[in-house]
């Protein structure tokens, strides 16, 4: 999983600029996800800020399909586009869901995938795993990142390349760090 963002305005907005990843899996015979990305822009009207205008592309396993989308929008040049659906194609052996948002001064806004995974996905869970490779935007500082894992079976062991947040319970597995750097998550049922 890989979010990539970029700013279609000339300013300095991306400083004052706050995103958030929150990714949701559920495993089985059919895999499903739901990724939502939040932003948030704490900038105002002024010579080196304005309106955050993105246009993002969602890096995820090839053969993913997207079931829906919201908050994506028309690339308009004036205060905000009107709604519209995300596009999907492909790049470097990847589907890529692509979605364009403005986002006001003070305000935030929310870009919502649901798809599922490809079968490849549930043949790993089948035989006993499940890897997750979440990767960072090169020149990002850092997003949260929250990934939740469900499943119909239990999770016996959750390992990540370095000190994060794991909370495990009957609901699945809570993840929860940020993309200074790539994250991966690597789970034995």
């Amino acid at each position: 999983l890989m979010v990539v963002d970029a700013n279609m305005a000339s300013l300095k907005t991306d400083a004052v600029m706050e995103r958030f990843v929150d990714y949701h899996v559920n495993l089985g015979e059919t895999s499903t996800a739901e990724l939502n990305i939040r932003y948030k822009n704490n900038g105002e009207f002024r010579w080196d800020q304005t309106r955050y205008r993105t246009y993002t592309r969602v890096y995820v396993p090839k053969g993913s399909q997207l079931l829906t989308s919201s908050g994506a929008m028309t690339n308009d040049r004036i205060k905000r586009g009107q709604p519209t659906d995300a596009t999907v194609t492909e790049e470097q052996s990847r589907t890529v869901f692509n979605a364009f948002i403005s986002i006001e001064p003070g305000e935030e806004g929310v870009l919502k995938f649901q798809y599922t995974l490809p079968t490849t996905i549930a043949d790993r869970w089948r035989n006993g795993a499940y890897d997750l490779l979440v990767q960072k935007q090169s020149g990002t500082l850092g997003q949260p990142l929250t990934v939740r894992v469900k499943s119909d079976k239990k999770i016996t062991e959750a390992t990540q390349a370095d000190s994060i947040k794991i909370y495990d319970n009957e609901q699945g597995l809570l993840f929860e760090s940020d993309l200074r750097v790539d994250r991966s998550l690597h789970l034995l049922f």
